[in-house]
């Protein structure tokens, strides 16, 4: 099947062509390049340009790092703080609305702190914790 072929059958279809022509616009990727071989179009005999998107970098991992337990909670929670984390760290705690719960600011001095969370009702929250300028929220899950 060559670029005709492919036109005249797109066009009989109802897909609008500018002036007749199958216009095939050069861009990459594995599913662009799929595309061109089921519906018979090598790329290599039309000079379509193709090229496979750049590999992205893995990012290394700069958050915040904290432990949380027990998870499910009562009326205690203890988080134990990574040695990234120094200075103050403020402690929010988030319903599933995004509605600020309880909110605590913690020296890190020590790495394992002890809240007091049984003014929270029973629930699925997100706790975040910032220190540093990083952030870093993790699932919690409070019973009474």
């Amino acid at each position: 099947m060559n670029i005709n072929a492919i036109s005249n059958n797109l066009s009989t279809a109802g897909v609008p062509l500018l002036s007749g022509e199958a216009e095939v616009r050069s861009f990459g990727g594995d599913a662009v390049y799929s595309t061109y071989v089921l519906l018979g179009i090598d790329p290599l005999q039309y000079n379509l340009d193709y090229a496979k998107p750049p590999v992205r970098p893995i990012l290394t991992d700069n958050k915040a790092k904290f432990k949380i337990y027990p998870n499910p909670a009562n009326d205690q929670l203890s988080i134990e703080l990574s040695n990234t984390m120094k200075g103050i760290a403020n402690i929010e705690i988030y319903d599933l609305n995004g509605k600020l719960c309880y909110q605590t600011i913690i020296n890190t001095a020590q790495q394992l702190q002890t809240v007091e969370i049984g003014s929270i009702k029973k629930g699925i929250y997100n706790i975040r914790i910032t220190a540093n300028n990083l952030s870093e929220y993790q699932k919690l899950v409070i019973i009474k």
